[in-house]
């Protein structure tokens, strides 16, 4: 029988119009305590997604740097390098960012229609959303509200950093919501009739999937084969499909073509350079430092400098992170990194959940199919990352539930099978006690909410087994459902009702401060030489003033001498500036490769508490003491010879 005949009605489940009101209460709780935490300060990718963003609002695609001119003067012919902070690319004498252009393309429309301070909203919204969708996947693959509640409750609780990716511009969150979402409406269900709109959702949504990150065309391996379900197809249904999942892809492919030339090459096709390579464990850091005790700023210096690295090339372009070699290091330590999610209990109750859907064919090709693949391909990786295992936690989140059910449920199966009540009431004893052994009464002020979630689930196993086993009638399911959906919006509630009220550090507000500080203390062209030490100042004062940035260690990185970047920076009619802690500006000031040729005038001298004002931030510390300082030719050395 396909999935389109599976008619059979399933039991009605009791008080759903809660779990639904719950659902919804969540989903608002979340946005706000979400929006309330968004941060305005721009790490590193925040940067390219809202820079990105800016151009396709001003019709561009590329992005125009002022310091570019000065930037092509000393990079190689026909070589990419990674320049701001490694989020664009330059190649062939422009610049293209590196992501896929789905998120920002998402953060143009919301800037053009509401204005740009909405695109902060944009990822509130989205993990809301996210929550949602995944409380209707849940409906649908576990027949069950209270299931899909306790599923959007756990991923909102145990630490999976969905709710920390959602406070600032991030693609990560978007991008699982529209995946899940297709996945969900391919899922069938009682009831179920065939109809071309389901393919045609399906196939835009999990294309738009992919223009927002790339690495997202695995959901194609559970896609697949929860398409197989629908057979017999129509050629209709199929031809409806891949035209809507071409539609969605088409501005990555669009964006590929205008960046590299190529629609199948994407901006990121770096990292799949040496997939079959061995690990190369050479570091850069000699070839930098020799590069930095380069003197002087003339051509030949800079030449002298290409010529200590012999292999620019790779170091100019960081890439090739994807290694087969990888996989032996990083898979143990990703699946430590889903025990440290899920937690001992959590953990064995997935795996539980993954064996007994075998039963539930839906809810395996789901789920199980892109956990395996999806862990096994971020495990080529460098290092493990939640931030990649993301679709797979949000989706074994079903598993857990499911082998929690599956276990709730073992006491009605027996009682329908004839087995004697001590017997059952034995088992569910040695169940009970397996699942509150060692356990202890969690801080309610605990950073993780993973014990209380560990303490709902026991306690609604432990409801549901004693309910299996003194009242017929099959109540466990039900019972642990509801008992579970309950408890976690309790521990929901008592954690949010003293903490919605705070809010993110750097709002708006130290925003227009610190463009108002920069800018006051700059001319129109300026570069300001600085260090991603100190936190992250070059990406803020990029995008929100109209000061360039660099960090020191992309100059060293792209083969430059200080000495000779500075020269040909001033040469070009940019005004040059320091802004670094004392220690580090005045050992670069005067090292013999600098004061010979230039001279520092101090324009401030910033003390901790004022480092925000001038883009200085970092989780590390609260500030740190800074100097900011115009670099001058020498007049006696007003032009250096050209070599």
């Amino acid at each position: 029988m396909n999935a389109a005949d599976s008619t059979a009605p399933a039991r009605q489940e009791p008080l759903t119009w809660l779990a639904r009101a719950l659902a919804a209460a969540l989903v608002a709780v979340v946005i706000t305590w979400v929006a309330r935490r968004t941060t305005w300060y721009l790490a590193i990718d925040q940067f390219g997604y809202l820079t990105f963003a800016k151009d396709l609002v001003h019709g561009r695609v590329l992005h125009e740097w002022p310091f570019l001119e000065v930037l092509r003067q000393f990079l190689p012919a026909g070589l990419d390098a990674d320049v701001l902070g490694q989020t664009y690319v330059y190649h062939a004498g422009e610049l293209f960012c590196r992501y896929a252009p789905g998120f920002p393309l998402i953060l143009a429309l919301v800037q053009i229609v509401f204005g740009p301070a909405a695109t902060h909203l944009v990822n509130p919204v989205a993990a809301g959303l996210l929550l949602a969708t995944l409380f209707w996947l849940g409906r649908r693959v576990l027949d069950s509200d209270w299931l899909g509640l306790g599923a959007a409750l756990l991923v909102t609780l145990l630490p999976t950093y969905v709710l920390l990716w959602s406070i600032s511009p991030l693609r990560d969150v978007p991008a699982h919501t529209f995946a899940l979402a297709g996945l969900g409406v391919l899922v069938p269900v009682p009831g179920s009739r065939r109809s071309v709109t389901r393919w045609i959702v399906s196939g835009f949504l999990l294309g738009c999937t992919i223009s927002t990150r790339i690495d997202a065309v695995l959901y194609a391996v559970p896609a697949i084969a929860l398409a197989f379900q629908w057979r017999p197809w129509a050629r209709r249904d199929i031809l409806a499909g891949a035209a809507a999942l071409l539609v969605g892809v088409l501005p990555l492919l669009t964006y590929n073509w205008i960046a590299t030339g190529n629609p199948l090459r994407p901006t990121q096709a770096m990292e799949l350079n040496r997939v079959l390579s061995s690990v190369d464990d050479r570091s850069d850091e000699d070839v930098l430092d020799a590069i930095a005790r380069v003197a002087g700023p003339t051509r030949a210096h800079a030449q002298a400098a290409t010529s200590v690295a012999d292999k620019r090339a790779a170091r100019l372009l960081q890439g090739g992170g994807l290694r087969l070699a990888h996989l032996r290091t990083t898979l143990p330590q990703n699946l430590d990194l889903y025990l440290s999610v899920f937690g001992p209990l959590g953990g064995a109750l997935g795996c539980f959940g993954a064996l007994a859907a075998v039963r539930r064919l839906p809810l395996f090709l789901l789920t199980v199919p892109y956990v395996v693949v999806s862990t096994l391909f971020f495990s080529l990786w460098t290092r493990p990352d939640p931030r990649y295992l993301a679709g797979s936690i949000l989706l074994s989140s079903l598993l857990v539930i499911y082998g929690a059910v599956t276990v709730a449920a073992a006491t009605d199966e027996a009682r329908r099978r004839g087995v004697r009540t001590w017997v059952a009431l034995g088992g569910a004893a040695v169940v009970i006690g397996l699942c509150t052994w060692g356990l202890g009464v969690p801080d309610v002020e605990e950073v993780s909410a993973r014990p209380w979630a560990t303490v709902a689930l026991e306690g609604a196993l432990a409801a549901a087994l004693l309910v299996g086993v003194f009242f017929p009638g099959g109540r466990a399911k039900w019972v642990f459902a509801i008992v579970l959906g309950l408890s976690l919006s309790g521990v929901v509630a008592v954690r949010t009702s003293s903490r919605i009220g705070l809010r993110g550090s750097f709002q708006q507000e130290q925003v227009q401060i610190a463009r108002e500080t920069i800018e006051g203390a700059t001319s129109d062209k300026a570069l300001i030489i600085t260090s991603s030490e100190i936190g992250r100042p070059a990406e803020n004062i990029n995008f929100y003033t109209d000061a360039n940035a660099v960090y020191l260690r992309e100059v060293t990185r792209w083969g430059v001498t200080p000495p000779y970047i500075l020269d040909q920076a001033l040469a070009d009619g940019f005004e040059v500036y320091l802004l670094l802690p004392p220690s580090d500006a005045r050992r670069w000031i005067e090292s013999e490769f600098v004061w010979p040729w230039f001279e520092p005038e101090m324009v401030a001298e910033i003390p901790l508490e004022e480092a925000r004002r001038w883009f200085v931030a970092s989780p590390a510390h609260y500030g740190v003491p800074l100097w900011f300082v115009q670099m001058h030719r020498r007049p006696e050395r007003i032009r250096a010879p050209a070599s």
